[in-house]
């Protein structure tokens, strides 16, 4: 995102402060490779939370693969959430 710093939104849904778990590695990334460099560690992150079975946010992972340039991926996690669809809800219900 051209003009934003490291406070920027990781996705539109979840600012990166609110995963401390990752946060400081998107940071780090965001000032070595920038924005798409940030997305990158952004999408490994969660995808490592994923695997550890702490969190299972797809629409995220598919906003930070889309980001860094990574179509695949994108489509990848948008089936993800389509397939366990009844895992996936931004308002808790």
């Amino acid at each position: 995102m051209p003009g934003h710093g490291t406070n920027f939104l990781a996705s539109p849904f979840m600012p990166i402060d609110s995963l401390p778990e990752i946060a400081a590695d998107i940071h780090r990334a965001f000032a070595v490779s920038r924005y798409r460099g940030a997305m990158r560690a952004f999408s490994k992150g969660l995808e490592n939370l994923y695997a550890a079975n702490k969190a299972f946010f797809p629409e995220d992972l598919a906003y930070a693969h889309f980001a860094s340039g990574d179509r695949d991926g994108a489509f990848y996690w948008l089936e993800q959430a389509y397939v366990h669809r009844e895992n996936v809800s931004r308002d808790g219900g």
